[in-house]
């Protein structure tokens, strides 16, 4: 059978006459025909029980004998150049009046492909709660940053655009991070391509 955790890992093993019902809410797993005994991967160990038992799978995660030194120092040094990326980003835009979650906002608005968004697709963009973003909204409204309209389908849906202040601004601080981002290009790829 074919089992599946709810991180697509996926293993197969074969175990005849167990009904697929049998464990089917256990952690997300789901059965399926197989045929092979394969009872490991890079992630996981499984091993089955007795297949009339209510848990008739055991995982043991064996993450850290799986991972070399060599890639926990790659990936400590992937985290350490995207954190100065952040920093260089968060220190860019406090430079240019903004927190660095409104120039979040003034990004996502106007990347996106209508360059308009509900407040709820702007809290989706920035893994914000709705009462936040539209908080974050309207301290941008005030500062004459955005502007909310009535939508075309809905007029009680407003969407949120940017000012020509805001679009300007944002293409000074684009600009620097497309430098900043030009620069690191080389070390990032270097990284990835070594994992």
């Amino acid at each position: 059978m074919c089992l599946k955790l709810k991180s697509s890992l996926m293993v197969v093993a074969s175990a005849a006459g167990v009904p697929p019902k049998s464990c089917g809410s256990l952690c997300g797993w789901r059965y399926q025909a197989g045929s092979s005994h394969a009872l490991s991967s890079d992630l996981a160990f499984i091993s089955l029980c007795d297949i009339n038992k209510e848990y008739p799978v055991e995982v043991v995660n064996r993450l850290n004998d799986q991972v070399s030194d060599e890639v926990i120092r790659t990936l400590a040094a992937f985290r350490r150049e995207l954190r100065i990326f952040l920093h260089f980003s968060e220190t860019a835009a406090l430079e240019a009046g903004l927190s660095p979650q409104q120039h979040q906002a003034l990004l996502a608005i106007q990347g996106s492909e209508r360059q308009e968004l509900t407040v709820g697709e702007i809290a989706d963009s920035l893994l914000l709660r709705p009462h936040s973003a539209s908080g974050l909204i309207t301290r941008l409204e005030r500062s004459g940053l955005v502007v909310r309209r009535d939508g075309n389908v809905d007029a009680r849906q407003k969407l949120v655009h940017l000012t020509s202040k805001s679009v300007g601004l944002l293409g000074q601080l684009s600009a620097a991070h497309r430098s900043e981002l030009k620069r690191l290009r080389p070390l990032l790829v270097n990284l990835l391509s070594s994992l």
